[in-house]
């Protein structure tokens, strides 16, 4: 099988394919089950050319730190593995109008969900949140620094816009997985 063929497969599963941190192939946790067992096979077999043909489609986002590449349609969550993951698809189908713009709003938000950002219920607004993990396991962030280092960076430009958006979004009862 042909490493074309594997990740038109994976699309036709509906599975997302990035990097992990270590340049690894990844794949959400959620679709790995949704995997055949030999596709799995095919996956371990050809992970170089995976990993020079997903490199070369991605879009390369300008995050500092990088945030991982993850190959998804406008609306479609990177980081399903985390908490919250319909609210995120609500969000990134709001701001999609300009996903082909990576440094738009839709890429800073594609860009902090990939990197381990969540939303918060917060006064009665939605709000941005990290998950601080010293381990860079989950998230990019080792600490607030961090996290205050590139909000202000690559989030705090698109203030109103994020805020705009976040304001589109429903209150928890009424969104499904709360």
């Amino acid at each position: 099988m042909t490493p074309e063929a594997i990740l038109e497969q994976l699309d036709r599963l509906g599975v997302a394919v990035g990097f992990l941190r270590d340049g690894r192939v990844g794949l959400s946790r959620a679709a790995v089950a949704l995997i055949p067992a030999e596709l799995r096979r095919q996956i371990v077999a050809h992970e170089p050319e995976l990993h020079a043909l997903i490199g070369a489609r991605a879009r390369t986002w300008s995050a500092d730190p990088p945030a991982m590449a993850w190959l998804t349609r406008p609306g479609e969550d990177p980081r399903p593995d985390l908490d919250g993951s319909e609210r995120w698809q609500a969000l990134l189908l709001l701001a999609s109008g300009d996903a082909s713009d990576p440094h738009g709003t839709y890429g800073r938000l594609l860009a902090a969900r990939a990197c381990g950002a969540v939303l918060e219920r917060r006064d009665g607004r939605w709000k941005l949140i990290p998950i601080i993990d010293p381990s860079e396991r989950l998230s990019v962030w080792a600490d607030e620094a961090a996290w205050q280092a590139d909000a202000e960076k690559w989030l705090r430009p698109r203030a109103q816009e994020i805020a705009a958006l976040l304001g589109q979004l429903p209150p928890p009862d009424e969104v499904a997985g709360g």
